[in-house]
């Protein structure tokens, strides 16, 4: 299996879950909180049919829920192409 950023962002989760992760003016994502709100986001991709090697056109505006998207896409198998 290769490694992934995913990968690396889940394994902080389980080392510094309640430290933050991300800081996007107002929003601050806790390592957990982004991993489980990825974790939420790739399930809801993998549902409405995302599968291993898609693209999923991102266009987003720069806050954390872009990031945590980013990974969900990765999560689910996909890539993601920002527009």
């Amino acid at each position: 299996m290769d490694y992934l950023l995913w990968h690396k962002a889940a394994a902080s989760a389980r080392r510094h879950g309640d430290r933050p992760a991300i800081r996007d003016g107002n929003t601050t994502l806790t390592h957990g909180e982004l991993h489980a709100t990825s974790d939420a986001l790739a399930a809801l991709l993998a549902r409405v049919g995302l599968e291993r090697g898609d693209r999923l056109g991102l266009w987003a505006p720069k806050q954390a829920r872009g990031i945590a998207t980013m990974l969900a896409a990765s999560k689910a198998g996909g890539v993601y192409v920002p527009v």
